[in-house]
């Protein structure tokens, strides 16, 4: 492999990297947004069929977003069982999962976005941002089209493929509040939420690719000629 294809390969990669970071930082900031949740909660139970007053909605929203940034989850007691509490468990695993994954892409990317030794042009850099926004929208397009045409079907595989050991996340409305406070809608919304906000994220690296795309046609060089 020529020094400039190495490069062009590691540049690529870096740009990748670093914006599926911030999809996933983007996944964590809305999990544990408290001001989103309050409002999330407070639209979806204005008629009050979670049975719980304002206050203790503010009041859950609050508990809940501490616990998934690593809070003692016993503050959740007060208003939902013991089986729902235990499942905050699994949910505190799950998301330092995503914290790990996070500062893995970081340091990944800062690693290759490093300066090597063969300087690539202005070209070159459109390029390379052209195939990173293929290759990390390839992941969010293979999970958004299922949710989009079945959301509650991907809930589940998602749920069983992320504790596979129990079922503490199958919960009855009848006993277990915590489905009726965050139910179906609310993660709609999230994931509504979350997906214009990646989509945003992306913007710089679609004017990147498309000017490129742009000077890739008008340029007299073909990039296979570059490389060789």
């Amino acid at each position: 492999m020529s020094k400039k294809r190495f490069a062009l390969v590691r540049r690529t990669l870096g740009l990748a990297l670093l914006q599926t970071a911030l999809f996933v930082l983007i996944i964590l900031a809305v999990c544990t947004a408290t001001p989103l949740h309050i409002a999330l909660l407070r639209a979806l139970d204005s008629s009050g069929q979670s049975g719980f007053c304002d206050a203790e909605i503010v009041s859950i929203a609050h508990a809940m977003t501490a616990v998934m940034r690593g809070a003692d989850r016993e503050i959740l007691s007060s208003w939902f069982t013991a089986d729902e509490v235990l499942h905050m468990k699994d949910v505190q695993w799950l998301f330092g999962v995503g914290c790990r994954l996070l500062a893995v892409l970081s340091v990944a990317s800062a690693i290759c976005l490093v300066p090597g030794g063969c300087r690539l042009d202005r070209l070159d850099n459109m390029r390379c941002s052209r195939w990173a926004l293929c290759a990390c929208m390839l992941l969010p397009l293979l999970i958004g089209v299922p949710f989009a045409f079945d959301f509650t079907g991907m809930f589940v595989f998602l749920h069983r493929l992320a504790f596979p050991e129990n079922e503490l996340w199958l919960m009855d409305p009848r006993i277990h509040k915590m489905v009726v406070v965050y139910s179906e809608p609310f993660f709609i919304s999230a994931v509504c939420i979350i997906g214009a906000m990646c989509l945003v994220s992306i913007v710089p690296l679609v004017v990147a690719a498309a000017r490129g795309f742009g000077k890739d046609r008008s340029g007299s060089d073909t990039l296979q000629e570059e490389l060789n």
